[in-house]
């Protein structure tokens, strides 16, 4: 008696589906997301305090004169040095606080960011055996030859 083989053939389709889960909340994040960030508000008080200063050193009590045309001429350069001073501390303020704004809000999001879950899966598995002709015949001749032998 010969052995046969078959064939066995194999198709699988399967889908997974993905979706997104609610984002965190908290208190804690609901603070963070309320939390507002300022330029330093001390820039026109140390501003003003140095203006102060600069106009105080023309008070010399030991005698000491200058002309009203240089003392003014010294003073608009001095007001012009502190104010340019201060504004490029405020425009630097203003950059921090943006900064500090953006890693806030990047940090949020990374917070509350739905995460990606798997949410099902679908799918079929289909498998078919297939035998040769003489796998399928010689069961059947053999039988027939033992039925005609027994005769």
């Amino acid at each position: 008696m010969s052995a046969t083989k078959g064939v066995t053939t194999t198709d699988q389709n399967q889908r997974i589906n993905y979706g997104r889960m609610p984002g965190a909340e908290s208190p804690d994040i609901q603070t963070l997301r309320g939390t507002q960030f300022q330029i330093d508000p001390t820039i026109g008080f140390r501003s003003g305090a140095a203006k102060r200063q600069l106009s105080n050193t023309f008070l010399n009590p030991m005698g000491g004169y200058t002309t009203p045309q240089i003392r003014d001429a010294t003073l608009r350069a001095g007001y012009r040095d502190i104010d340019q001073q201060a504004a490029e501390q405020a425009r630097a303020g203003a950059y921090d606080v943006n900064q500090q704004n953006f890693q806030k809000n990047a940090y949020l999001a990374s917070l509350t960011a739905p995460p990606l879950v798997q949410t099902g899966m679908t799918g079929q598995v289909k498998s078919t055996e297939k035998q040769p002709f003489s796998g399928k015949i010689m069961p059947m001749l053999q039988g027939a030859a033992m039925a005609a032998g027994g005769l």
